[in-house]
């Protein structure tokens, strides 16, 4: 079944059709990748470096990545009129140049770095060119954050579509393992992840779209790892019990006894007797 779009708006309706008033569907790169959370990915600022791979089945997948940011985002776009018409449907290079170079201030400075003023530095742009995209910096953090969802949705679904696992135990193994490869490290895309939880906590706009994030991996894990192999109530706790664990996880990896092999053999033990309740 279709995932669900994130249920954030990214910004106030226009009456010029030059400036997007929704987020468009991202397409999928041909990679598999992950940080942060489930399927989290890099963004045209950054490149694959130091990849880990699960192996299952003698297969080798990519899941984790670091991020490295390309010396210019200005390299990303084309140079764009500023009479070029823009449809509803999709954004124009320069609002994605803004986006891209809005999440990587966010990594580097945290939320409180990230005023206009300084994207607009960051971005070779003047403040009027940003603010005539993005008229608030609530509006940019929206369609930031809706934008990295999109993508960490995408890009989950990519990487469980290329899985190599047929029966329902390596299907819970791989999803398992590529929620928890991430905890080994604290990669720049946990960083962003981590300013989304703090401002999340008090911009309940963005807490929407993460909330929205979130119901979008139990659709990920009841289409592709769970299928129609269990009831929908066996599904629910499976994600009650997989998506809170991922989480913190991903803080407290680094001071837990067992690595990230063995706790997926633990947690897919524990997730199975959760499905065979309804058996």
């Amino acid at each position: 079944m279709p995932l669900p779009r994130v249920p954030c708006r990214t910004a106030r309706p226009r009456a010029s059709s030059r400036r997007a008033t929704r987020f468009p569907v991202l397409p999928v790169a041909p990679i598999t990748r992950i940080s942060g959370f489930i399927g989290c990915p890099t963004s045209s600022l950054g490149h694959l470096t130091n990849n880990r791979s699960i192996d299952l089945n003698n297969q080798s997948h990519i899941v984790d990545f670091v991020f490295q940011p390309i010396k210019d985002s200005r390299d990303t776009a084309e140079i764009i009129e500023e009479d070029q018409i823009i449809s509803t449907t999709q954004r124009s290079p320069k609002e994605l140049r803004i986006l891209d170079c809005a999440l990587k201030l966010l990594i580097e400075t945290g939320d409180a770095g990230l005023t206009l003023r300084k994207l607009a530095e960051s971005a070779d742009m003047r403040l009027s060119n940003v603010q005539y995209y993005f008229r608030s910096r609530d509006d940019l953090l929206a369609a930031m954050v809706a934008r990295y969802f999109s993508e960490c949705t995408a890009q989950m679904v990519q990487l469980m579509r290329q899985s190599q696992a047929r029966t329902l135990r390596d299907r819970v193994y791989f999803f398992i393992r590529a929620g928890l490869v991430h905890g080994d490290e604290l990669s720049d895309m946990c960083r962003a992840f981590r300013e989304i939880w703090a401002i999340s906590s008090r911009n309940d706009v963005i807490d929407q779209c993460l909330m929205g994030y979130y119901r979008s991996v139990a659709d990920v894990l009841a289409e592709f790892v769970i299928g129609g192999e269990t009831g929908t109530k066996s599904a629910d706790r499976l994600m009650t019990l997989l998506v809170p664990y991922f989480e913190g996880y991903s803080i407290t990896a680094r001071s837990l006894p067992l690595d990230a092999g063995a706790a997926a053999t633990m947690l897919t033990e524990l997730a199975l007797s959760v499905l065979d309740a309804d058996a």
